[in-house]
């Protein structure tokens, strides 16, 4: 099991990643490029999912959040990540020149995934 701090930094790495990505989409979007209202509403979807994201793993990193903690009947917060992950990339897809810098946003879910995955209790078999 990686050590708790250890945990700490690469959920603020994931935090952070997910921010850049944000950056980035942010810098195409305020372009010059003409950017038509269903981009716009593409992009405000983009901004709202990704910094959903940001926040979970920043909450992560703080020790406040757990992505094993069971929300909404048996889902957990790792199964319901999903949602703002699919809706940030499929969002993308309506803004200018197909843009596709938000998948970069599945390293820091991939991370976390592996994250949460680790087994907290290794036993020697």
């Amino acid at each position: 099991m990686a050590a708790p701090e250890t945990r700490a930094h690469l959920y603020w790495a994931c935090s952070a990643l997910s921010a850049l990505t944000l950056l980035f989409l942010l810098a195409k979007v305020t372009g010059p490029a003409t950017v038509s209202t269903l981009a716009w509403v593409g992009a405000v979807l983009v901004v709202l999912s990704t910094l959903t994201l940001t926040a979970l793993y920043a909450g992560c990193a703080l020790g406040r959040v757990d992505l094993s903690t069971t929300v909404a009947g048996k889902a957990t917060l790792l199964q319901l990540s999903v949602a703002p992950l699919v809706i940030a990339i499929a969002a993308a897809t309506t803004l200018p020149d197909h843009y596709t810098g938000t998948l970069a946003l599945l390293l820091p879910w991939g991370i976390g995934y592996w994250l949460h995955n680790l087994d907290p209790n290794p036993t020697d078999n």
